[in-house]
């Protein structure tokens, strides 16, 4: 009996997690409508709704995120420039565009490296190092796995 409650438990929380989600996304929506398109408030919703489609829809997340990109810039939010030309660079990685996805991706760890925050310049190099794993640049991967890895140390 137990186990047949358990196997409910695990098939009916998927479809759960699926609704909150969209639930949520519905909601982040209606918030961002509520703003004026260029306010850096914002810049929060458009970054978790980027973060959001990136797997899902890459396009959709390059849309957010690229609305995302000069309100980081004129706010001049190193932190939120990083992380948008990450999502960024993700996204157009995911979609193809190369060029424009390793010209993100190093921008970001540009904008991360001014933060002084190892873990963002951390996940901006592993950005980076998938680029690179991903489009056969194997030695570049270990250069920027191994300045990441001197990252964390420090």
């Amino acid at each position: 009996m137990l186990y047949r409650f358990i196997i409910a438990l695990l098939l009916i929380l998927p479809i759960k997690y699926g609704v909150a989600n969209e639930e949520r996304i519905a909601r982040v929506e209606q918030q961002l409508s509520e703003f004026d398109e260029k306010s850096v408030a914002t810049l929060p919703l458009l970054i978790e709704l980027a973060s959001t489609y990136l797997y899902k829809d890459p396009a959709l997340a390059e849309r957010y995120a690229l609305q995302a990109l000069p309100i980081s810039v004129e706010s001049e939010d190193d932190i939120s420039r990083a992380e948008v030309s990450r999502l960024l660079g993700m996204a157009t990685m995911y979609q193809g565009k190369n060029e424009e996805a390793f010209t993100y991706l190093t921008r970001a760890i540009t904008a991360a490296r001014n933060t002084n925050n190892p873990h963002l310049l951390s996940v901006c190099n592993r950005s980076l190092g998938v680029f690179l794993r991903v489009n056969g640049g194997l030695r570049q991967c270990h250069e920027v796995l191994y300045r990441r890895s001197k990252i964390c140390k420090a």
